[in-house]
């Protein structure tokens, strides 16, 4: 999940976090946003699969994008238990 800016253009600004990700191997398998015109911010919430070498560096990529005011990331289990959804 990205927090967004109103301070930049949020068109550029989901190009390069979606740049970002795929430079590292990270797959968008989903994306939805939601913009606060009043307060000036926005949410950006991507499902993706990657490994956690790409998370790491997907992680460093994205916090260098101007209007990008925070990060995170979660992991749930398969239902078979056999690898991590994040």
């Amino acid at each position: 999940m990205a927090d967004i800016s109103n301070h930049y253009n949020s068109l550029g600004m989901m190009a390069d976090i979606t740049s970002a990700l795929a430079a590292v191997g990270v797959i968008i398998c989903s994306c939805v946003a939601e913009t606060d015109r009043g307060k000036g911010i926005g949410v950006v919430l991507f499902h993706i699969e990657a490994n956690l070498e790409s998370l790491v560096g997907a992680s460093s990529r994205i916090d260098m994008i101007l209007g990008v005011l925070g990060w995170s990331t979660g992991c749930s289990w398969s239902e078979n238990k056999q690898f991590l959804e994040c």
